[in-house]
C-alpha cells in the first residue's frame, strides 16, 4: 500500500509542455461520462487532439478520485507513426521545430503537435530524453 503526503502528485501524467489549445467545449462531456462509465474511449481521426484532450481531461478529474488518475500505456511505450519517427530523428540531429517545418514542408503547428504526441507516447517531457531515445535505437546490435 503506498501512503501519499501532503503535496505529492496522484498520478503519472506526462508534464503539459506546451499550452492547451484544444477543444474545451468537449471536456465537461468527458468528465461528465468518466464520473458517471469510469471507462470511457475517445474515438476520432488521427492527428485531431484525442490523446492530449484525454491528458487533459484526465489531468481535472484527478481530485475527484481518492487514489487518483494513471496512465497505462500499452508495453514501455505506444508505437511512433512513420512521421512521428522521422520527426524524432530531426529533433535528435538538434534541429528546432521551426527548422524541421521547413525541412519537411510542414507547418510549425503541426510538428508542434508531432512532437507532443511523441513525448506523450514515450512519456517525455524533455528533448533530450527524445535525443537518447534515438540514440539508444541507433546502437548496433
Amino acid at each position: 500500500m503506498t501512503v501519499l503526503t501532503f503535496g505529492q502528485r496522484r498520478d503519472n501524467l506526462p508534464a503539459e509542455v506546451t499550452r492547451f489549445i484544444g477543444p474545451r467545449r468537449e471536456l465537461p462531456a468527458i468528465a461528465e461520462a468518466v464520473e458517471r462509465y469510469r471507462l470511457v474511449t475517445l474515438r476520432g481521426v488521427g492527428g485531431v487532439g484525442k490523446t492530449r484532450l484525454t491528458l487533459r481531461a484526465a489531468a481535472d478529474a484527478c481530485d475527484n478520485f481518492t487514489d487518483g488518475c494513471w496512465l497505462v500505456q500499452h508495453g514501455f511505450a505506444m508505437p511512433l507513426t512513420r512521421r512521428e519517427r522521422e520527426i524524432a530523428g530531426l529533433v535528435a540531429d538538434g534541429l528546432g521545430n521551426r527548422e524541421i517545418a521547413e525541412r519537411l514542408f510542414l507547418s510549425k503547428r503541426r510538428v508542434d503537435s508531432h512532437v507532443e504526441h511523441i513525448f506523450t507516447k514515450l512519456g517525455f517531457s524533455a528533448r533530450t530524453q527524445l535525443v537518447g531515445w534515438v540514440l539508444e535505437r541507433k546502437k548496433p546490435a
